[in-house]
């Protein structure tokens, strides 16, 4: 009946040489054509929203508007993430992570907690950004 260590954990940007890409306006944008591919692509995409909270239901109005937000918002968090105090960065076996975590009595230990779960859940960062997409 206590409270619960929780954390999120999420990959860290890497461009194609495992380079950590961690400002920059061509990694917002990036970052926000890559939400929106996935959106288009991805039949899972409106429901892994509603499991993190984004989304009531696919039938919420204007979920294109709801979703273009959402991708400003992950962009923003990746491209000012050093401005956080709530998210330490991570590097295990040659590979780098943001990570945040606190004790929860079931809400988010931090601000940052829901963020960095949809980013993880959606796979916006496993994948290197290639030098095309930063361009």
């Amino acid at each position: 009946m206590g409270a619960d260590f929780t954390f999120a954990i999420c990959n860290i940007p890497v461009d194609t040489n495992n380079t950590m890409i961690l400002s920059g306006d061509n990694l917002k944008r990036a970052v926000t054509e890559r939400f929106l591919k996935i959106s288009r692509e991805d039949n899972l995409f409106l429901t892994t929203l509603e499991d993190c909270g984004v989304l009531y239901s696919e039938d919420d109005e204007d979920v294109e508007s709801i979703i273009a937000d959402k991708a400003n918002e992950v962009a923003d968090f990746l491209s000012n993430y050093g401005l956080l105090r709530d998210v330490a960065d991570l590097h295990l076996e040659g590979k780098h992570y943001f990570i945040t975590g606190g004790m929860s009595w079931g809400d988010e230990p931090t601000d940052s907690y829901d963020i960095i779960n949809l980013i993880d859940a959606l796979g916006i960062t496993n994948e290197p950004f290639t030098s095309e997409e930063l361009a």
